[in-house]
């Protein structure tokens, strides 16, 4: 973003500036401009991972709830399949998010 205002402020200068310049102040702006658009796109979508990580982990909670209640085998079986997944699942995306934390947002609003 520095570059981005150093271009932009160079541009606006009353220094003449060779079209090379130009083309390149013109460029970093572009540029800039497609990486801002890209950077806020990236951070929806960790927010809806961040999401979907604290949504497994409620519903992980509740299968472990519903598994010491459960009298039914087959049931039983089913509930410690979704277990195993689910915590493989958290386990997977551990590296990335933690259940119930916030991730910082990369877009400081304006």
């Amino acid at each position: 973003m520095k570059i981005m205002l150093g271009a932009l402020d160079l541009l606006k200068s009353p220094a003449t500036l060779s079209s090379l310049e130009i083309k390149r102040c013109r460029t970093i702006v572009s540029l800039s401009r497609a990486y801002m658009n890209t950077l806020e796109v990236y951070d929806k979508y960790t927010s809806l991972e961040q999401r979907i990580v604290d949504m497994e982990a409620r519903l992980l909670e509740i299968y472990r709830h519903n598994l010491q209640f459960e009298k039914d085998p087959a049931e039983k079986a089913r509930l410690e399949q979704e277990i195993n997944q689910l915590e493989e699942s958290l386990r997977q995306s551990s590296k990335y998010y933690k259940p119930f934390r916030k991730k910082p947002s990369l877009v400081t609003p304006f």
